[in-house]
């Protein structure tokens, strides 16, 4: 099987070339690496901890309490829309109607949260695509016996 082709060292000004998936030339792997763990440690000092950021031990007893009213089930609109039953875990979030950070008041308001999957939830906040929602919306059966054969 042939190598992957070279491709420039990412370290500013560094000519060398490197097949490394990192994209780092040995000479500079240790120097990204320290780079990338500062700036992780400015990141998390910045954020805070948990219960500086709202999830203190008022929070974790809310959300199993939200759990529990809903059966330890995904409540998401497109999970009840669909029909889909999926279980959520423990560590599954708890996700609120109205963000926290516009409606502070609503925080443990029963009437604002909602449980989900995690899936479910990385769709709802925008960062994934639920294709089997899309597929049932647009009205495609074959997509669901895909999988069966």
């Amino acid at each position: 099987m042939p190598l992957k082709p070279a491709k420039p060292c990412k370290y500013p000004g560094c000519p060398a070339v490197t097949r490394d998936p990192s994209r780092y030339c040995p000479a500079h792997v240790h120097l990204a690496r320290v780079q990338q763990q500062t700036r992780q440690r400015a990141y998390d000092t910045a954020r805070g901890n948990s219960s500086e950021r709202g999830y203190d031990a008022a929070w974790q007893k809310f959300r199993l309490a939200v759990k529990e009213r809903d059966s330890w089930l995904c409540t998401c609109a497109r999970c009840r829309a669909m029909g889909r039953i999926v279980p959520v875990r423990n560590d599954d979030p708890v996700h609120h109607i109205h963000p926290v950070a516009t409606h502070p008041h609503l925080r443990l308001s029963m009437d604002n949260c909602e449980s989900h999957s995690f899936h479910c939830h990385e769709v709802e906040e925008g960062r994934a695509r639920d294709r089997e929602y899309e597929q049932w919306k647009a009205g495609n059966p074959d997509f669901f016996l895909e999988g069966l054969s």
